[in-house]
């Protein structure tokens, strides 16, 4: 009898990001292991290499593709403050706490040098909490029972053994 174990690509935890003003600014990061996470991951690299390369005013830098789906592997946040600007880049004002939406998600990474490092914090977890849950899955399953750590011997197969017990 063959059964399967799924895995949960739904697992996530919470991260001190930094503190700010007595708050601590966090972040409940998804396993980049996370199935759409995954799926719009490679689609990045599907759109960016589709791009008209000829018209360099409409063309976009891969990190564009690539944050919508990092965007995903941000579940929640606590203490997210948002600047705020108008078509000219000057300043409009200052949200806070803003709610952990899909646009507010893409505003933060897209947030010039501090985006960049928001998803360099927010990748490295994702691949740790993959990494820790790979490791404990394989701890608690154990090697399955088909898989080998080198060659197999041939001759000390049962099947092998018999079909040399029954010619001679």
């Amino acid at each position: 009898m063959a059964f399967a174990i799924g895995k949960s690509s739904t697992i996530s935890k919470w991260f001190e990001y930094a503190k700010v003003d007595d708050k601590a600014v966090s972040f409940k990061i998804r396993s980049a292991e996370y199935e759409p996470f995954q799926a719009l991951h490679n689609q990045a690299g599907v759109e960016f290499n589709a791009q008209d390369k000829e018209d360099l005013a409409t063309l976009k830098p891969y990190d564009y593709f690539l944050m919508k789906a990092f965007s995903l592997l941000i579940e929640d946040w606590q203490n997210i403050d948002l600047d705020r600007y108008d078509d000219q880049g000057e300043l409009i004002g200052t949200e806070f706490n803003v709610p952990c939406t899909d646009k507010n998600k893409l505003d933060v990474l897209y947030a010039g040098d501090l985006g960049f490092v928001v998803w360099n914090f927010v990748k490295t977890n994702a691949e740790a909490i993959a990494k820790e849950v790979r490791t404990k899955r394989n701890d608690t399953l154990g090697k399955s029972l088909n898989s080998t750590d080198g060659p197999t011997k041939k001759d000390s197969s049962p099947t092998i053994k018999k079909r040399f017990a029954r010619k001679s």
